[in-house]
């Protein structure tokens, strides 16, 4: 998923690993290409790739719960408990969504830099005149 944010890049080949940018308009991706390659290069515009807070809210939830009953050990007798929250409808789903919107309200407010395109369009070939 992209940022929605295009831009215009160059790069040696539309397959190429980094490109240079970002650049407002295709012009300026052009003249700055036609400065820095001696052939045909490519230009795009694309976005930025977006962080989606794809995690596992129940895994970790569990490894939750499993730390605060190993963290209260004096609320349980000898042998521990079997699942303190049992007599509670829903208690480990419950706590998996709420460890899951907090990752993407925390994402929302601390967005990782991305590398990758998320999207490109309007892509070309340019030709150096010979």
């Amino acid at each position: 998923m992209g940022d929605k944010n295009y831009k215009w890049w160059h790069s040696y080949a539309e397959d190429a690993e980094s490109f240079s940018g970002p650049f407002d308009t295709k012009q300026e991706a052009i003249d700055a290409g036609q400065d820095e390659y001696d052939d045909d290069f490519y230009v795009c515009e694309a976005d930025k790739s977006v962080m989606a807070a794809n995690i596992d809210g129940e895994g970790i939830a569990e490894r939750v719960m499993e730390e605060l009953c190993d963290n209260n050990e004096e609320c349980f007798g000898e042998d521990g408990p079997d699942d303190p929250w049992s007599h509670l409808k829903d208690a480990h789903r419950t706590l998996g969504n709420a460890i899951e919107q907090a990752v993407a309200d925390w994402l929302k407010d601390y967005p990782g830099k991305t590398w990758s395109f998320g999207h490109v369009r309007n892509g070309e070939c340019v030709k150096l005149a010979a």
